[in-house]
């Protein structure tokens, strides 16, 4: 698309927008979606707790997992990023894909974190971290109907849940019915 008037013209792409006063070439200008700028603001509280040992050696991307949460742990999340980078994503495993998307989460990367869930789903419909994940991100996102939701479909398929799904499934519920949460 083209802004154009007597003092200059732009060339627009899709998603930009332009404003252009009296006597000035348009210009370009962000516009900023206050859901998305609240979106990456927004505190995913850690539910999943990840050891070395979950991660058993021999693989490649193992080997990277346990190096990625050993600069996790130290408090050095770009370490822990960049110890993951790059790793092939023909990965049948869906801890690797819960693992980064717990990560991902820290750093407020929500689509980014869904898309490794949804991975992970893909891999085992069932696995509980996957549907914990997906919980903790409605809850936060104030979706109490899709956690109440996500809570339904585990309880429909008997998925063995920890505790601290257990908790925010609880949480979810109870929220939903305008009661104070209960601990599992």
């Amino acid at each position: 698309m083209l802004a154009s008037n007597e003092a200059g013209n732009l060339t627009l792409n899709s998603g930009q927008s332009a404003v252009a006063e009296a006597g000035r070439a348009p210009e370009l200008r962000i516009v900023v979606n206050p859901r998305d700028a609240v979106r990456w603001a927004l505190y995913y509280p850690p539910i999943i707790s990840f050891s070395p040992d979950d991660f058993k050696k021999g693989t490649e991307w193992s080997e990277r997992v346990r190096k990625s949460l050993e600069f996790y742990r130290k408090g050095e999340i770009d370490k822990a990023f960049d110890s993951i980078d790059n790793v092939s994503e023909d990965i049948r495993d869906p801890r690797f894909f819960i693992y980064r998307a717990s990560l991902l989460l820290t750093v407020g990367r929500v689509d980014e974190a869904g898309a490794d869930i949804q991975q992970s789903l893909s891999l085992d419909p069932n696995y509980s971290d996957a549907l914990a994940l997906q919980t903790i991100i409605a809850v936060v996102q104030n979706d109490k109907e899709k956690a109440l939701n996500i809570a339904r479909v585990c309880r429909g398929k008997s998925c063995l849940c920890h505790g601290a799904y257990r908790s925010f499934i609880c949480t979810a519920g109870q929220l939903r019915s305008g009661r104070r949460p209960i601990k599992p």
